[in-house]
């Protein structure tokens, strides 16, 4: 048996979708994105699916959403503060132009400790959930703020 009788190439026929379909894709990806910003790419991926339009892959995460996202932000086409990315902290010091602009900071952030003379610790708390700002983490970051007591994500 000789190499090209045992090896022969299979025609692979996949579906592509048209420019006039990936631009209606996009218009579809940013209509979501502008009534529900910010979001997560993730979660843009879960609404498109939800509306029927792309499958519930990897692949239509990577290959699509990701991909036209990346296209979009870069083509100017969609505001980079739509998307977030919730899993990632900023780890930098504060810091400040001048002295006055440092002290003006310490002014609006000042906050009495109140619990440090009383005989109980409180504490709210939240169980994670797929949105990155929920309602009861929003509920519990604003009482945190003012009672001034320590907030936790489980």
């Amino acid at each position: 048996m000789t190499a090209t009788a045992s090896y022969r190439t299979r025609s692979i026929k996949r579906a592509r979708r048209s420019k006039t379909e990936i631009e209606v894709l996009k218009s579809d990806l940013y209509a979501i994105l502008r009534a529900e910003q910010p979001m997560t790419i993730r979660h843009l991926f879960y609404r498109a699916v939800s509306a029927g339009l792309i499958p519930k892959t990897e692949a239509a995460y990577k290959g699509i959403v990701c991909r036209l996202v990346t296209q979009m932000r870069k083509g100017g086409d969609l505001p980079f503060h739509w998307l977030v990315d919730s899993t990632r902290w900023m780890r930098k010091p504060d810091s400040y132009s001048s002295v006055g602009q440092m002290l003006s900071n310490c002014r609006d952030t000042y906050r009495r400790a109140l619990w440090d003379s009383q005989p109980v610790y409180a504490e709210a708390g939240a169980r994670r959930t797929p949105s990155p700002r929920s309602y009861i983490e929003l509920l519990t970051s604003s009482m945190s703020r003012l009672w001034s007591v320590a907030g936790s994500r489980a």
